[in-house]
């Protein structure tokens, strides 16, 4: 369905937003696969690589998290930092766990 939709010159204005972990597919996987086809049909792709987050980032996205300033955030931001190694997934599965407990 994707590679129909996207592959489709007559549809304009149409934005379409994905998420796949890279390490887990590889140039044969079907996804690859599609995004080769897309390309191939002339529809732009833009690809963003989200990589770990920094203390400071991540400081900032706790704090607007926890509606307070950087300074207060900063030792949870440490601690989660330590915690996940910035891998933004691993922040928010840690930080939903910190919030359930």
């Amino acid at each position: 369905m994707l590679r129909a939709l996207l592959a489709n010159s007559d549809l304009s204005g149409l934005l379409v937003i994905g998420a796949y972990r890279d390490n887990e597919v590889s140039e044969r996987h079907p996804l690859m696969l599609a995004l080769g086809d897309i390309r191939t049909a002339g529809t732009p792709l833009r690809e963003i690589t989200l990589g770990p987050l920094p203390l400071l980032q991540l400081t900032q996205f706790i704090a607007d998290t926890l509606h307070t300033d950087a300074d207060r955030a900063a030792p949870l931001a440490e601690l989660v930092l330590a915690k996940t190694a910035g891998n933004p997934f691993f922040v928010t599965q840690f930080l939903k766990t910190l919030h359930q407990e």
